[in-house]
């Protein structure tokens, strides 16, 4: 490709966007632009909308120029990462990133790193993020959005690599500027806090956060809040996974993994087989065979581990105690855990799960007994059981 002459009021209006609103009103009546920068101008601001199918319609025709061709394949990266199509995005930013080093466009490539590393980081080529980061550093930042960018990936660097100090003293430089963040990097913030606290497997401070997440717009409503909700629950609460593909028809994955937890919770192993086996389809190198994840320490991998662990060894354990009463056995395994789902506890204490109307009456009798005696209260709610010490006992 030959790199030919291109208009310095092609460059100037790139080096505004992100930074200047009226930029794409402005370039509709520029004359010094041709029908191609019109074109890129356009498709940088149809990003705002995210409407990827017109901004991949608008750029699909090539161009012999470099600088144009550059952005071209920059926007349209940007296009395809938004809608799934990672590996095509993180080619294209190579490119875009190559064709751009002539240029006075530093805007532009900072945008494209961002894009890389956030590309690299999704499709979980981690080897990959210390260079790009390294690389990225050489581009001068000019306001604190660009800071917060550049922080917020060293951040995901760090966790990656368990650096946790690192990590925290960044989350405490991010606090610092919270007053004068935007609402995404605010919301951005809280995901990232989130997130080292995972890594600290501290999930009752995970549950504070995504409290705190639910105030930003409409993200309570939204597949990603759904599932991190359910994984949270489930590690602070023990609470049963319940999952409607509806909630999540934009994101099969978060589907899929909520579908494998909730199928080895029912014990329907041949089910959570079929929904790894979709799972493996999308990303092979990171859902590997058994249940096995690339990534041992995020909320899923941990969810799986937890589930696949107890498939006979929490009853085990419960047998081992001596002779216990069944009473106890459920006394045990409710001071054990907060909240227990009824199914789980049954097999906890007899071994196997519920089969018949006539096994569920067992142990609500056990329960009944319990209660009768005034010692403990188990009370029922929203498909768990909880202990509640009474005043006689905590005496």
């Amino acid at each position: 490709m030959k790199k030919t002459h291109s208009s310095q009021a092609f460059i100037n209006y790139l080096n505004k966007i992100g930074r200047d609103k009226s930029v794409f009103e402005q370039a509709k009546s520029d004359l010094r632009l041709n029908q191609m920068e019109q074109k890129i101008i356009q498709a940088w601001g149809l990003l705002r909308t995210a409407d990827f199918e017109k901004i991949l319609a608008l750029t699909e025709n090539s161009s012999q120029d470099n600088l144009i061709q550059s952005q071209i394949f920059l926007v349209r990266g940007i296009a395809f990462h938004n809608s799934g199509q990672i590996s095509l995005s993180i080619a294209l930013f190579e490119k875009s990133i190559e064709l751009m080093e002539d240029y006075e466009l530093r805007r532009m490539k900072f945008v494209a790193y961002f894009n890389l590393f956030n590309a690299c980081q999704n499709l979980k080529c981690y080897e990959r993020l210390p260079e790009i980061i390294k690389q990225w550093r050489f581009i001068p930042r000019i306001d604190l959005n660009e800071d917060i960018a550049m922080k917020r990936s060293e951040f995901r660097l760090h966790l990656l690599n368990d650096e946790i100090q690192e990590a925290q003293e960044i989350v405490s430089w991010l606090e610092g500027q919270i007053e004068e963040m935007s609402e995404l990097n605010r919301l951005n913030f809280h995901i990232d806090l989130f997130d080292l606290f995972v890594k600290q497997k501290d999930f009752q401070s995970c549950s504070h956060v995504l409290i705190k997440m639910k105030k930003f717009r409409s993200y309570h409503y939204g597949a990603h809040y759904k599932y991190l909700k359910a994984l949270v629950d489930f590690h602070v609460e023990s609470r049963p996974f319940y999952v409607y593909e509806r909630d999540f028809s934009e994101n099969k994955v978060l589907f899929y993994e909520l579908s494998v937890l909730k199928c080895l919770e029912e014990k329907d192993h041949r089910k959570a087989l079929d929904f790894w086996g979709r799972l493996q389809e999308l990303d092979p190198t990171f859902y590997m065979k058994g249940f096995e994840t690339k990534v041992k320490d995020n909320l899923f991998a941990m969810a799986v581990s937890k589930l696949s662990d107890k498939k006979g060894s929490a009853h085990r354990q419960f047998k081992n105690r001596g002779r216990r009463t069944k009473e106890e056995l459920v006394i045990d395994a409710l001071k054990s855990e907060t909240r227990i789902e009824k199914n789980k506890l049954f097999e906890l204490v007899w071994g196997h799960s519920i089969s018949t109307k006539s096994e569920l009456a067992k142990l609500q009798l056990i329960i009944f007994r319990i209660n009768k005696k005034g010692h403990f209260l188990i009370k029922y709610r929203k498909g768990c059981y909880l202990l509640v010490q009474t005043a006689q006992s905590a005496s």
